[in-house]
């Protein structure tokens, strides 16, 4: 009818791309590194033989984006995604080798069993001490894609040791694997005893009175000792 305006047209929404994008090349040479693996939580992608990957769906939020290739350290990037979108973030990756670490006591027998954990990257101090490789029954440990520009400093432990932390390794070129040793000292558990006398207020002693102690820290000493009663 005259007079009538046209039905407005329903408009089709417009789909954002979701997409983490960039190259993965080597820090030295600046040369791509094909095949590397690009990850941000169950989402992972490949990069292609220009060194570029494209990595979808992996949606907003901080993430942790980790680039990884063979022979090459290992390396996370954090990003904060307010929405989906277009993010850039391109990668340049250590040349890497391996560290064989041997763990022993102060006599010189292995220690098996013993957490070796590797800082988190880009600290020189920092351990995610759930992050670890545990020695074998010869006391050794095996670590593989650790910098050779910036090789780290680990960190040791076991129950009953004093925890310890490596030299810096020196990384041969073209080694296999550079050997570290490190010695733990076992913790020396000291016998001790609080000494006094529980009397009235008249200085009479009271016999058969019950002693409570304690530290804060639910530890206790001497053989056969209950905590917080002796």
């Amino acid at each position: 009818a005259a007079g009538t305006a046209p039905a407005a047209q329903e408009r089709a929404p417009v789909e954002v791309a979701d997409v983490i994008s960039g190259f993965v090349r080597d820090v030295e040479t600046g040369t791509p590194i094909p095949g590397a693996v690009v990850r941000a939580g169950d989402h992972e992608t490949l990069a292609d033989a220009s060194g570029s990957y494209s990595l979808r769906g992996a949606g907003p939020g901080m993430l942790t984006v980790t680039a990884s290739a063979r022979g090459y350290a290992k390396q996370p990037a954090k990003i904060d995604r307010a929405g989906p979108g277009e993010t850039a973030l391109d990668f340049q990756l250590d040349p890497a080798g391996a560290v064989r670490l041997a763990v022993v006591d102060e006599d010189g027998g292995p220690i098996a069993g013993a957490r070796v954990v590797p800082p988190m990257f880009g600290s020189d101090g920092s351990y995610y001490l759930d992050d670890y490789v545990e020695t074998d029954a010869r006391g050794e440990a095996l670590l593989t894609d650790v910098s050779r520009l910036n090789p780290p400093s680990f960190h040791v432990g076991k129950e009953g040791f004093k925890a310890a932390n490596t030299p810096k390794p020196k990384m041969a070129p073209g080694a296999e694997a550079t050997e570290i040793k490190v010695v733990l000292q076992k913790i020396k558990v000291l016998q001790r005893a609080i000494v006094g006398r529980v009397t009235d207020e008249q200085r009479r002693p009271i016999a058969g009175a019950t002693i409570e102690w304690k530290d804060g820290e639910g530890t206790s000493f001497g053989p056969d000792m209950v905590y917080g009663q002796f």
